[in-house]
């Protein structure tokens, strides 16, 4: 029987030549069906060698499909800042470059984000947001409360949680729709409220956590608003953990960040570390901090890193409430499908910088992971 040019197929695009001389019989066995086989005998040392290399191409070819299989393109949030804090409409994929160290991705398409956001409200409501002894340094922190209250949004959804060491009241999305907007302005309102509810240490990350319990099932349109001064100095959880609890929706946080001059030097430096950690979780999740909101014992107060220019505080917070609840998603695509959350790096591109200069980017520094058994197939 002549064996050679004798092939394996071995998979789709793999194939194995058998060479002339590589098995030799000393006669023909009939065939036993009715296409050609290569039957083999004898020799079974060389057949168990065969049986080997063919296991390990085969491995291999798996392997290497499995590497080069795409992920389900994901809806990643975006938002452009200008240099005066406006948050800009209109910018495309070309104006962006993205890059990871793990994997290749593919911005898609830039594109309005028409699912229903929910937001919980976290209202800080530990000694430290008290401000020392006078009233007045809590009135400004419920002048901003209360224009919290009165945001509205189409297509979004509310809860709140208030908490200092441990969860003090909650709100959940299956009430009213104003149910927490009146509950804020009733903080806000009453007199009495600091008083009788401001006290106590700070369980920050504590609080985060639950509030991201309250959403259920989260997506990249939700997002914890967080009203503090940062501060952490009893909770269980902290920061790292609350990010990698966040990845993989890419839910991010957003915050109205405030210091109380006056209280600022008395703070331990356990506070101080986290209020950092605190604020570089919300960076790294794709929010941003509106602040700081820097109040001393009169009740005057500045706002630390914006330039107010011809803008209100108010237009200058419904510009930083617009990337939480108008922001664009960016649809990407990564390849291959990662078992483990990776970082990811976005950009403006060369066009991108000579149209938009000066702006800045928002979006989640970490894509959590994608497992071939949600990863696109052929």
């Amino acid at each position: 029987m002549d064996w050679a040019g004798c092939t394996l197929s071995v998979g789709r695009e793999v194939k194995m030549e058998i060479p002339d001389d590589f098995l030799r019989y000393e006669e023909e066995v009939p065939l036993a069906t009715e296409r050609p086989l290569c039957y083999l005998r004898r020799n079974m040392r060389r057949l168990r060698i065969l049986l080997g290399l063919m296991v390990v191409v085969l491995s291999t070819q798996n392997q290497v499909a499995a590497q080069g299989e795409p992920c389900e393109p994901r809806l990643l949030p975006i938002s452009l800042v200008g240099p005066d804090a406006t948050f800009l409409n209109g910018f495309g994929v070309s104006d962006i470059a993205l890059k990871s160290h793990t994997f290749d991705v593919k911005g898609i398409s830039i594109q309005p984000d028409s699912r229903l956001r929910r937001v919980v409200i976290l209202l800080d409501l530990s000694s430290s947001m008290a401000g020392g002894s006078s009233q007045s340094t809590w009135n400004v922190v419920t002048e901003f409360v209360s224009h919290v209250a009165g945001v509205s949004a189409t297509n979004t959804q509310f809860a709140l949680v208030l908490f200092s060491d441990h969860i003090l009241e909650t709100i959940d999305f299956s009430r009213d729709r104003g149910a927490v907007h009146r509950r804020l302005q009733e903080i806000s309102d009453d007199p009495e409220f600091r008083k009788r509810n401001v006290h106590g240490r700070t369980a920050l990350f504590d609080a985060l956590k639950t509030g991201f319990h309250l959403i259920g099932s989260p997506t990249s349109a939700d997002s914890l608003f967080v009203i503090t001064d940062g501060g952490d100095n009893v909770s269980k959880a902290h920061a790292d953990e609350i990010l990698k609890m966040l990845t993989p929706s890419m839910a991010r946080v957003f915050a109205l960040f405030f210091q109380h001059r006056d209280y600022m030097s008395s703070q331990t430096q356990e506070v101080s570390s986290s209020a950092k950690d605190f604020l570089e979780l919300v960076y790294k999740s794709g929010g941003s901090a509106f602040g700081p909101i820097i109040i001393d014992q009169t009740g005057h107060f500045v706002l630390g890193n914006l330039d107010l220019l011809n803008r209100s505080i108010s237009e200058e917070l419904i510009e930083f409430y617009k990337s939480m609840l108008e922001n664009p998603v960016l649809t990407v695509q990564t390849t291959p499908a990662s078992e483990n959350a990776t970082s990811l790096d976005i950009a403006l591109s060369r066009e991108g910088r000579k149209h938009w200069k000066h702006a800045s980017l928002l979006y989640p520094h970490q894509i959590g992971t994608c497992s071939m058994s949600t990863a696109k197939k052929d």
